[in-house]
C-alpha cells in the first residue's frame, strides 16, 4: 500500500526482499565508503540509494571467494575458510555502517527484535516495563513467581515460533503460568523468558513514524479468550478497537527510547493499568502496522510513502 503511493506520484524505488542474496562487488571512495553492489545479476552502488525504508531484516550479504580448487590441504582450508569468514563479516558491518549514513525510516542495526535491550532502554528513560526473568532453572523461576504474587506469564524471547503444517497452524502466544505448569518442568529446561503480570485496563498499540504517532486501543481485558494475549483472537465476538490519543508525557518517553535505541520507526505494545499506568512490554522495530491503520482509518501508508520522498528529497505533496 506503501508502494501504491510512490508508483502514483511517480517516485523511482527497488525492492529487496530477506530471501534474497546481495553480492558486494567494490568499494569506492573510503573517507566517504561507496559499496557497488549487484542484486539477481544488476548492478547498483549506495550512491545512488536516496532513502532507505527497513520493513524486514536485510538480505544475506555474499562475496566472491577466490577459486582455490586446487588446494588439497583441508586443515589448511579450514583455517583459510574461518579467515575469510571473519573477513567478510567485518565487511558485511562496514556496509550496513555506509547505509545508516542514508536518510531512512528505520535503522539497518534494527531490523529484528531484542526484547532484553528494549526493556532496559525504556527503564532507562523512566518508563515502567514488567518484572522479568529469563531462566532455564526451576528453582530460579519459583523464586520468581513468588515475587510476582503467583501471576506470572510465559513468552517469546525475541521472535515468536510459527508453524503452518497440514494438521493446523501452530503459533507461539504469551500463556499464563499455572502450578501444573511448573510441576511439570525438569529441573532445567530451555532459556524461556517470564514477565510478571500487568493487569490493564486496555491494550495500546503504538506506531511510532518520526514524530509521529499512531495510536490504537484494544478493550481486550473483558474476554477471557483475549484477557492474556488479544492475537488468540475471539472470532465471534471480536475486541472492540478504537483510535486513541497518548498523553504528552508518554510520547516525550517514547521519544528518548527510539533515541536510545537507535532508530525512529515501529510499533510498541504498551498496557494501561486500572491504576492509569502506562507499562511498555515491548516494540517491533519494522513494524506492524496493517491492523492499526485500516481498523482506525489512520491511512498511515500514505504518510510513509510522503516521509520517505520528504527524506529523499523528492518532489511530491501530500495534496496529490
Amino acid at each position: 500500500m506503501v508502494l501504491d503511493w510512490l508508483l502514483t506520484w511517480g517516485i523511482p524505488f527497488l525492492v529487496v526482499t530477506s530471501d534474497q542474496q546481495l553480492k558486494i562487488t567494490s568499494i569506492h571512495s573510503l573517507d566517504d565508503p561507496i559499496f557497488e553492489f549487484s542484486l539477481n545479476g544488476q548492478g547498483f552502488s549506495t550512491s545512488e540509494i536516496k532513502a532507505v525504508w527497513y520493513r524486514r531484516s536485510l538480505p544475506s550479504i555474499v562475496f566472491d571467494r577466490p577459486n582455490y580448487s586446487g588446494i588439497s590441504d583441508h586443515p589448511f582450508l579450514d583455517q583459510l575458510n574461518r579467515y575469510l569468514e571473519c573477513e567478510e563479516s567485518a565487511i558485511d558491518a562496514e556496509f550496513r555502517e555506509a547505509l545508516s549514513t542514508i536518510p531512512s525510516l528505520g535503522s539497518p542495526f534494527h531490523c529484528g527484535e531484542r526484547t532484553i535491550r528494549d526493556l532496559s532502554a525504556y527503564s532507562s528513560v523512566g518508563g515502567r516495563v514488567p518484572r522479568t526473568l529469563i531462566t532455564s532453572r526451576k528453582n530460579e523461576l519459583l523464586h520468581f513467581w513468588q515475587q510476582c504474587s503467583h501471576s506470572v506469564v510465559v513468552k517469546k524471547i525475541n521472535y515468536g515460533f510459527y508453524a503452518d503444517l497440514q494438521d493446523g497452524f501452530y503459533g507461539q502466544f504469551t500463556e499464563l503460568l499455572t502450578p501444573a505448569h511448573i510441576e511439570q518442568l525438569p529441573d532445567q529446561f530451555g532459556l524461556t523468558l517470564f514477565q510478571e503480570v500487568i493487569y490493564k485496563s486496555l491494550e495500546l498499540r503504538i506506531y511510532v513514524l518520526r514524530e509521529q504517532f499512531y495510536t490504537m486501543a484494544i478493550f481486550s481485558q473483558d474476554d477471557p479468550q483475549t484477557k492474556i494475549d488479544f492475537r488468540n483472537y475471539n472470532e465471534l465476538n471480536p475486541n472492540r478497537t478504537s483510535p486513541y490519543e497518548l498523553p504528552d508525557d508518554i510520547k516525550e518517553l517514547v521519544r528518548s527510547f527510539m533515541l536510545v535505541i537507535g532508530t525512529n520507526s515501529g510499533s510498541i505494545d504498551m498496557v494501561l493499568t486500572p491504576e492509569n499506568e502506562y507499562v511498555f512490554l515491548e516494540i517491533n522495530t519494522i513494524g506492524q502496522f496493517g491492523m492499526v491503520s485500516q481498523v482506525c482509518n489512520f491511512n498511515f501508508e500514505k504518510a510513509i510513502a510522503h516521509e520517505l520522498c520528504r527524506i529523499a528529497n523528492a518532489s511530491v505533496g501530500l495534496s496529490k
